[in-house]
């Protein structure tokens, strides 16, 4: 069964949450995804819930480059606790590009 409208925001707003928590909200936001663009998605199910953005701090949780032991840790926790978020949803995500996630619906797909 599809996400609901309900299920979809209630992921957003714990993303959103958990982004305020660690001071990762800034430069990142969430992108509507065009109806132009979604008319050509074949199968429905492949159409992203959810699609957000990101620069500066939260680039770092997907893309770490670091020679620090400990910021390296920190970083690896705060990705490993996204992907808890995002699964604990019932959803999953793969990169567009590398400042982009599309979030969809765990039916679509199997993992990240």
């Amino acid at each position: 069964m599809a996400k609901t409208a309900a299920q979809i925001e209630a992921l957003k707003n714990g993303i959103q949450s958990w982004l305020e928590k660690h001071e990762l909200a800034h430069d990142q936001g969430w992108r509507d995804l065009d109806p132009k663009v979604k008319s050509e998605y074949e199968n429905p199910e492949d159409i992203p819930c959810l699609t957000l953005w990101f620069e500066g701090p939260l680039y770092k949780i997907f893309h770490p480059i670091t020679d620090d032991v400990e910021e390296d840790a920190w970083l690896t926790k705060r990705r490993e606790e996204f992907d808890a978020l995002v699964a604990a949803h019932g959803f999953w995500y793969d990169f567009e590009d590398s400042v982009t996630i599309s979030i969809r619906d765990d039916r679509s797909s199997s993992s990240t």
